[in-house]
């Protein structure tokens, strides 16, 4: 399948939106929401409550009564449990923005490398074409020298082996330059 050629800035600029990156970002912001989740442990928690009723059937008890009520949870000494748990959570966070940081840097190299893959395929196809020109017009003069008598029918089969492999080193180019746009299509993050 075709895919589209872009420079070497285009695909470094999309070194974010590669997979693994992503990944990393996704780490980040749990570790984002832990921090969040550990310093919402230090807020008491307060529950209110009422309830009511009514009774017909004691008749020294009250028809209607009801109760109103405030409930404060809060562990005033945790001796720094929740302290810790938020610097551990800050340190993951931390790591995890570090890995990320790590990855970008890591996909812009690898986009770098798997750019200059299809750089240099592009120059082998260009070099592949020559030889299979050159091969082809030396497979023509070994079958005319061989056809004229001048020079063995070996020679013309081994122009045509040679002509066969510079062929097959064409393709050979073609499907390294394909597979170094795949590779750039996968590390850009548009599969």
């Amino acid at each position: 399948p075709q895919r589209e050629e872009h420079s070497l800035e285009y695909w470094t600029k999309l070194s974010t939106e590669n997979p693994d990156r992503q990944i990393a970002a996704a780490t980040v912001e749990k570790a984002s929401a832990a921090v969040r989740a550990a310093r919402q442990a230090r807020i008491p928690d307060v529950s209110l409550m009422a309830s009511g009723y009514a009774q017909d059937g004691i008749p020294l008890a009250a028809k209607h009564s009801g109760a109103v009520g405030v409930m404060v949870n809060w562990d005033i000494f945790d001796f720094g449990r929740k302290d810790a748990e938020i610097s551990r959570t800050l340190a993951q966070r931390r790591a995890a923005e570090l890995n990320r940081d790590r990855l970008e840097e890591e996909a812009g190299r690898e986009i770098r490398l798997a750019h200059q893959d299809y750089v240099y395929a592009g120059e082998l196809i260009s070099l592949a074409e020559q030889a299979l020109d050159y091969r082809r017009r030396a497979a023509e003069h070994a079958h005319q020298s061989a056809g004229n008598g001048v020079a063995l029918e070996t020679a013309a089969l081994d122009a045509d082996a040679q002509l066969r492999k510079a062929e097959a080193d064409l393709s050979g180019a073609r499907y390294q330059r394909h597979l170094a746009l795949l590779r750039l299509n996968y590390l850009a993050g548009k599969l």
